[in-house]
């Protein structure tokens, strides 16, 4: 499947999505608060484009997430959890949620 192009409306579309939420809304709702200044932050399709191609710039169809969470959900959904190619960003060492015997409790 060839990956959605990502245009100047789209950069337009995220910046002001990122700009209203400046936190990852997935930690928020862990009861934690990470900021543009912790790791980086991605607006995220709910609905993959792939899925739903006229949902690319519905507002109700985007969701701010920390890089950490973006990875899971995208991991997730290509089915990377059951054959172990889940693709950690540099700064999931330091956690200890992504210790292996940690997260299967």
């Amino acid at each position: 499947m060839a990956k959605p192009v990502y245009d100047h409306r789209w950069r337009k579309v995220s910046e002001a999505i990122r700009h209203a939420t400046p936190y990852c809304e997935d930690c928020m709702d862990e009861g934690t608060v990470t900021t543009a200044e912790d790791m980086r932050l991605d607006v995220d399709h709910i609905i993959p484009i792939e899925v739903d191609p006229s949902k690319k710039y519905d507002a109700d169809n985007l969701r701010v997430r920390c890089i950490r969470h973006h990875s899971i959900k995208t991991c997730s959904e290509n089915n990377h959890w059951n054959n172990r190619e889940l693709r950690k960003p540099k700064q999931w060492w330091l956690s200890d949620e992504w210790d292996s015997d940690a997260s299967s409790e």
